[in-house]
Formats: structure tokens, C-alpha cells, sequence
């Protein structure tokens, strides 16, 4: 029996940009599949293709999530070279800014949730960098960050009602709508990243080394299934 990771052939225009070499390997993947299944079908072989798709029942519009990942490493290695204190990184990310808004200027097909997560990506390298979850002094901004996460889901629900703002177009306000919502977006998703981290915290001396295993067992499968 083989067993493919690929996904089901369709030919809508929306899972090729930007992205297109990829889809085309994935594809390559599906009709592999299918050509194989027929072709050892005599010799008792089964070819499947498994998909997230088939498990979930509907396609996933998640392929953005593979060009802004690459985009961050990219920038990842470009930050702390000019960075040599927290500061600094701060400092040097901003300016990245009109660079990525020049990317998606010159290339349409750069999607808009590069500049949605951005800051959430920054305050994954800042908080790393200035070891914000264990360094004590810290520990009395911890209460702002429920409060940040409220104030930002009141603040998306009432701008935007809820909905997703998609920078299409090239003008100012679409530009400036995008950023305001990628600041509201941002501050919640680093908030309840840092809550989660917390209480993880917190309850992780009162579980046994068995719990512990299993919990980290099923946290990487689910990160390496959503991957």
C-alpha cells in the first residue's frame, strides 16, 4: 500500500497565485497517484492520496500560510544581523515595513496576511529575544495582556464587524484600513498567545512526567498536522 500526501486535483484559479510552483508539485503529487493505483492495481497494490481535506470535509484555504512563513525566515536572519539589543530589533523591523509594502506593491499576488501577522511574528523574536516569559521583571505586565486581548476583539467587532478587511487595491485607505485592522488582529493574537503561555506555565508543576510526555506528544502531532 502507498500512501501519497497530496490533494485533491481542482482546478480553480484561487489555489494557484501566489504559489503557483508549489501547487503545480502538489498536483504532480495527485496525478502521480492516480496514474499508479491503475497501473499496480494488477500487482495488488493500493496507491491513496491523503489530503487534510478528506479528514475535514471541505478544502483548506490555507496555502497563503507557506509564502509568508517563507517571507518571515527570510527576514528572520536580516533582523538580528543589524540587531544587537531588543531595541534595536524593534527598530529594524519598523523599517522593514515599507519594504514588504513595496513587495506587495510591485507583485499583486503577495498575500494581504503578510502584513496581518507581521507584528505577531515581531513579538515572537521580541519576546524571545528579551526572554519576556521567565525573567521575573516582566511578570508585572502579565495582567495587561487579558486586558489588551478584550480591547482588541471589542475594537474588530465594532470597525469591522467582525470581518476580514482584504487590502485588494493600491489606494491609501486600503492600505490604512489593513493596517488598522492588522493592529487590532495582531494585539489579540499576541495576547492570547501570552495567556495560553501562562497558564501552561502554571499548571504544568502540578502534572506528572507521564502527562507531560502525553501532552507534548499530542501538541507536536497537532503542529505537524496543521504543517
Amino acid at each position: 500500500h502507498i500512501l501519497n500526501l497530496s490533494p485533491p486535483l481542482n482546478m480553480e484559479a484561487r489555489w494557484f497565485p501566489p504559489h503557483v510552483a508549489y501547487t503545480m508539485a502538489k498536483f504532480g503529487m495527485s496525478m502521480c497517484v492516480l496514474g499508479m493505483a491503475e497501473e499496480l492495481k494488477s500487482a495488488g497494490i493500493a496507491v491513496n492520496a491523503l489530503g487534510l481535506q478528506a479528514i475535514l470535509g471541505h478544502e483548506l484555504p490555507t496555502m497563503w500560510f507557506i509564502g509568508v512563513i517563507l517571507i518571515y525566515y527570510m527576514i528572520y536572519p536580516v533582523i538580528m544581523y543589524f540587531s544587537r539589543s531588543s531595541k534595536d530589533i524593534l527598530i529594524v523591523s519598523l523599517l522593514m515595513i515599507p519594504l514588504l509594502v513595496s513587495l506587495r506593491l510591485a507583485f499583486p499576488t503577495v498575500h494581504y496576511f503578510l502584513y496581518l501577522y507581521y507584528m505577531v511574528f515581531i513579538g515572537g523574536v521580541l519576546s524571545s529575544s528579551m526572554n519576556l516569559f521567565f525573567d521575573k521583571k516582566y511578570e508585572r505586565y502579565m495582567p495587561i495582556f487579558p486586558v489588551v486581548m478584550l480591547i482588541s476583539l471589542l475594537a474588530e467587532m465594532k470597525l469591522f464587524n467582525g470581518g476580514l478587511v482584504e487590502f485588494l487595491g493600491f489606494s491609501l485607505q486600503n492600505l490604512l484600513l489593513t493596517m488598522a485592522y492588522s493592529v487590532t488582529r495582531d494585539l489579540f493574537a499576541i495576547s492570547f498567545c501570552v495567556i495560553v503561555f501562562l497558564l501552561a506555565r502554571s499548571v504544568t508543576p502540578l502534572a506528572s512526567t507521564r502527562a507531560l510526555k502525553f501532552i507534548s506528544a499530542i501538541a507536536l502531532g497537532s503542529y505537524a498536522t496543521y504543517l
